[in-house]
């Protein structure tokens, strides 16, 4: 059984990134991985490179979405202890995998944890101070980020921050509880499913946010620049806004 079955889901995705990301989750040599990529249909010159890194591909064969990709992956894949579902434009720092993968060994009521992503050296993702209403949505399209912090006043405690929710990019699960929960809410093509996963995970256990362990993400705010992402985000966002999760 693998350490980690780690999950990445493609599109037409950044491939120097992608690559740049294989190759640190390579120098991960204290733990048993394997890395999948589900691609969602990209184009043939794009999935050829693919084929190319060292990791297992699969195409999905049409544009499945964002949380079904993973779940796919899930079900495919070989037995592990956890799971990361990782974005194709993350960057790690050293050792960023092996101390996720360390805090839930020693911390049991933990069912997931995720680093502190930074968008470069000077700012960071407040992830867990967004509100998720709908004037924030419309807010974030037509105004600078408001989820960003300064780094000159960050300070690292060596602590475990508990957190309602994750981003996306960056999620490490245990995956008995992963796969307890059926994955990501396929009706979510894209966006608010990892809040959707999160809340639920809640209800399993404690979602820690690392301080002192990052990760590099270039958000690309698709939804923020082009209008059918931003229908496709506000479609999203109902279905999360009336989905019960009180039971």
């Amino acid at each position: 059984m693998f350490d980690i079955v780690i999950s990445i889901v493609t599109h037409n995705s950044d491939i120097n990134l992608l690559k740049n990301l294989i190759l640190q989750i390579k120098n991960e040599k204290k733990l048993n991985l394997a890395v999948f990529i589900l691609d969602n249909l990209s184009d043939r010159q794009y999935f050829d490179e693919l084929l190319d890194l060292d990791c297992k591909v699969v195409s999905s064969g049409k544009n499945l979405g964002y949380g079904s990709g993973h779940n796919l992956i899930n079900k495919i894949t070989y037995k592990s202890k956890y799971f990361l579902v990782i974005n194709p434009d993350i960057s790690l720092e050293n050792n960023t995998i092996l101390n996720c993968f360390d805090f839930l060994e020693k911390n049991k009521e933990y069912v997931a944890v995720t680093p502190t992503l930074k968008l470069n050296n000077n700012l960071y993702f407040k992830n867990e101070k967004r509100n998720f209403s709908i004037t924030e949505m419309f807010l974030r399209r037509f105004t600078s980020d408001k989820t960003l912090g300064n780094f000159s006043n960050y300070i690292i405690k060596n602590k475990v921050f508990e957190c309602t929710h994750m981003s996306g990019a960056f999620m490490f699960i245990r995956r008995e509880n992963f796969s307890y929960l059926n994955g990501f809410d396929e009706k979510f093509f894209m966006y608010f499913e990892d809040i959707d996963l999160s809340l639920r995970l809640k209800k399993v256990g404690k979602i820690g946010k690392l301080d002192y362990v990052f990760a590099y993400h270039k958000r690309s705010r698709a939804s923020y620049k082009d209008t059918k992402m931003f229908i496709i985000h506000l479609l999203s966002y109902f279905k999360f806004k009336f989905k019960n999760y009180k039971n």
